[in-house]
């Protein structure tokens, strides 16, 4: 496992003849995943590994493997957005869009909701185009199993209609009636071709806990 650097002040990727490279921005705490927003703005996971005790030589491996990789240490928690509005290759505008997270790492926008992928489960937030920030509080939809990698992917459906997930869930964004007071993040009802947000928990499958279930 190579060890993890920086580049160095100065430094740039050779590109192919007629292109060329710049810093889009710099400074990031080990940005872990990005994701580009209908407008153009890049929004950008910044997370690290808070490892545990270590209690086998399975995660003395893996947490030897990561400390290499510059992946441990007080994770910040954020998603950070950047956004360069003249075009130039080089973001002058940098914000922090969402804080206190659980390692966030996937992001996907559908409608005016945009969700995130936390080490711990699925948190949605309401979303206004072109916004630096979000401060409403997040609606969790799911929480995934302890355990395996601690990153969590998103990968919306074409349609908006399903929100797929790292550890096997499968969220589907039903349009029916929320059974719990939490802030509505769904909309009008009456705006047509629009995602809802559903809490029915039997929609989140995880294929390897059906699988173990008693016949």
């Amino acid at each position: 496992m190579p060890a993890a650097c920086g580049w160095s002040d100065g430094r740039k990727p050779t590109p192919a003849p007629g292109l060329e490279v710049s810093a889009f921005a710099t400074g990031l705490q080990h940005p872990h995943w990005i994701h580009v927003l209908p407008n153009g703005d890049v929004t950008v996971a910044e997370a690290l590994f808070e490892p545990g005790p270590i209690k086998s030589v399975f995660e003395y491996a893996m947490v030897s493997t990561m400390r290499r990789a510059a992946a441990i240490g007080p994770s910040p928690n954020r998603i950070t957005l950047l956004r360069d509005a003249d075009r130039d290759g080089v973001a002058e505008v940098r914000s922090a869009l969402l804080e206190n997270l659980s390692q966030p790492f996937g992001m996907a926008l559908i409608g005016d909701v945009f969700y995130v992928g936390n080490t711990d489960g699925v948190v949605a937030f309401p979303y206004t185009p072109g916004t630096t920030r979000i401060d409403a509080p997040g609606h969790r939809l799911n929480e995934f199993e302890p355990g395996g990698h601690w990153t969590r992917s998103l990968l919306a459906s074409p349609d908006g209609s399903r929100l797929y997930g790292r550890n096997r869930a499968r969220l589907h964004l039903r349009d029916r009636p929320r059974q719990r007071s939490q802030p509505d993040l769904r909309g009008p009802p009456t705006q047509p071709g629009r995602p809802r947000l559903g809490t029915d928990h039997r929609s989140i499958v995880d294929r390897g806990q059906r699988a173990r279930r008693p016949r």
